[in-house]
């Protein structure tokens, strides 16, 4: 057996019961493509086609068609996980008051990420034919740049958002933290598309690279990237249970909030305030 062929079955074992925590997350948290939990689904059900076309090429050496399609899926699998993540934290955005203009942003690269994927199949595609290799080649830089791009927007918004983290509910805490987590395996993964379509070596071509640099750069970073969103997906509050709860505000009528009441409904207290402060001031 081949080591590209027995990582593509390790693939298939590892990611088919990803698929299933990645479905039941959206059945849990609603299929909606805001949330990011729907692009993780995206994300395994590349995987495994990426995985089960590796072995039919491997066995099947004279056929183009199932190598050139192995390298595209198994090229374009940063775009759902950088959508994933810009999920994730525009639901925390959303919780937090006056961070509208963030999620306006976030929303904007989701144009980039989408953008780069769609030039990254059409790189990939390039690629296998000599004629047209380098136009495939100047696409994947394309590509390559365009997720650069996005994942220092997404950082940068994580960073913006990390002054406002003690007091987010314990559910978006949770989330946010895994999140953050999630980000520098998903740099590196970023650094091996960057080097393999702006390094002239071998070992990082897309299409017949170093097997264990694929490994070690790209299939593992995005595996551990998959396993903190899923679980932070698993752990969160259901978005509808979330939007019920909101603030304690909302369910209390604008009362005056009993001593402790902020506690118990997951949020730290407000800064600046004491025991006797209004509702709707988180």
């Amino acid at each position: 057996m081949q080591s590209r062929e027995a990582v593509a079955i390790a693939e298939l074992v590892i990611y088919i019961p990803l698929l299933i925590l990645a479905t039941y997350v959206n059945i849990r948290q609603g299929f909606s493509r805001q949330l990011g939990y729907l692009y993780l689904m995206i994300f395994c059900i590349l995987r495994l086609g990426g995985a089960a076309l590796t072995i039919v090429a491997v066995n099947n050496p004279t056929s183009k068609t199932d190598a050139a399609w192995a390298s595209v899926l198994g090229s374009i699998g940063l775009s759902p996980l950088l959508l994933a993540e810009m999920g994730m934290l525009d639901r925390i955005c959303k919780s937090i008051e006056g961070r509208n203009w963030q999620v306006k942003i976030l929303r904007l690269l989701h144009i980039p990420a989408i953008i780069g994927l769609i030039v990254g199949i059409v790189g990939g595609t390039k690629l296998q034919y000599p004629d047209k290799a380098s136009t495939g080649l100047d696409y994947l830089k394309a590509g390559s740049i365009l997720f650069l791009l996005t994942y220092l927007g997404v950082v940068a918004m994580a960073v913006l958002t990390l002054p406002a983290f003690p007091h987010f509910h314990r559910s978006e805490k949770a989330v946010f933290a895994a999140m953050l987590a999630a980000l520098p395996f998903l740099a590196v993964r970023i650094l091996y598309s960057l080097l393999a379509s702006f390094v002239n070596n071998g070992s990082f071509s897309i299409t017949k690279g170093n097997i264990f640099v694929q490994l070690g750069m790209a299939i593992i970073m995005e595996l551990f990237t998959a396993l903190f969103l899923i679980a932070a997906g698993l752990i969160a509050e259901p978005e509808k249970k979330r939007q019920q709860r909101q603030q304690p505000a909302a369910n209390m009528g604008g009362s005056v909030v009993p001593p402790g009441e902020y506690e118990q409904h997951g949020y730290q207290k407000p800064l600046g305030q004491n025991n006797n402060y209004a509702m709707g001031t988180v």
